[in-house]
């Protein structure tokens, strides 16, 4: 039995650009307090769990529950004794670890100098959005869509995030595949990252980089709009880069210039109530991306006013 509980908890300081309903970034932790209150027909001591499940907006089928056991005395309070050391004469063998997903091997992650900034406008703040991975302690087949947020990542190690698409056995990163289509096809030849922000928050031209991994030329394409409540997509500004073929086998930080046809630096664009920002990434061919981790965080840089 789980009696009624009420729950109390610190919301996030709102930022022009980000959440407006306390939404919770995932390298990020939230405090709260679960107060509950035993009916008058039960009667101590009683013993009762309860599971908090946080769900990500960006992708509903994520979530991570928390479990906890209560239990309500009969009695007051007491310092539990400190328990007296019993002699053994046999040893007990200590329990196996739980085995857990084993990263790939590490890649190397090439030096680059600091990332472009957009240009200003007027008295607009430069946010920094990181782009999330959908784990950090496991591999993963491909998702999409996924998350980014305000918060840097603390990741340092770079799990492979698309199983079914790597042919060579587990290998660091997201495989994204080569589409002759801006478009693309999610999640194998389109990756989409989504973030809810404040409803009246303005967007101008913004730089993106992302970790890239490749061997033959190929051009990368950004794209940054919005989903409204009704789920269907405006671009807002786009840009490519064409990356020649690697001479070495890291990941090279590549940055993207974006551009809006329209208003981009005159009035900025906003999602509107219940509306997602979304940034899509599609390749000419077949590349692997690295986000979500210390070294290779992979950054939208926008002016928002």
């Amino acid at each position: 039995m789980t009696p009624p509980l009420t729950l109390r908890y610190c919301r996030p300081t709102a930022r022009p650009g980000g959440p407006s309903t306390g939404s919770l970034d995932p390298t990020t932790g939230i405090a709260f307090w679960a107060v509950s209150s035993l009916p008058s027909s039960v009667t101590p001591p009683v013993t009762y769990s309860t599971t908090f499940t946080a769900t990500s907006a960006a992708q509903s089928t994520y979530s991570q529950p928390i479990s906890t056991t209560t239990v309500e005395q009969s009695t007051a309070c007491s310092s539990a004794p400190t328990p007296s050391p019993t002699p053994s004469t046999t040893t007990t063998p200590s329990p196996s670890a739980t085995p857990t997903t084993s990263p790939p091997a590490q890649p190397s992650i090439c030096s680059a100098a600091a990332q472009p900034q957009p240009a200003g406008h007027g008295n607009s703040t430069l946010n920094s959005y990181s782009l999330y991975s959908n784990t950090v302690t496991t591999n993963s087949v491909a998702v999409s869509p996924l998350a980014f947020g305000l918060s840097a990542p603390s990741a340092t190690t770079l799990y492979d995030y698309s199983t079914d698409l790597h042919t060579a056995g587990a290998t660091a990163g997201r495989v994204l595949r080569g589409s002759s289509a801006a478009a693309g096809t999610p999640p194998t030849s389109l990756v989409d990252w989504r973030f809810t922000p404040s409803p009246t928050a303005n967007f101008f031209d913004a730089t993106l980089r992302v970790w890239v991994l490749n061997t033959g030329a190929t051009t990368v394409t950004a794209t940054l709009g919005a989903y409204s409540s009704a789920n269907a997509f405006t671009q807002w500004q786009s840009g490519s880069k064409v990356v020649a073929g690697a001479s070495s086998s890291c990941f090279q930080a590549v940055d993207i210039p974006l551009a809006s046809p329209g208003n981009g630096n005159g009035n900025g664009d906003k999602t509107g109530a219940n509306g997602q920002m979304s940034l899509r990434l599609t390749s000419t061919a077949d590349v692997t991306l690295a986000y979500g981790i210390q070294s290779a965080n992979s950054t939208l840089l926008v002016p928002v006013s």
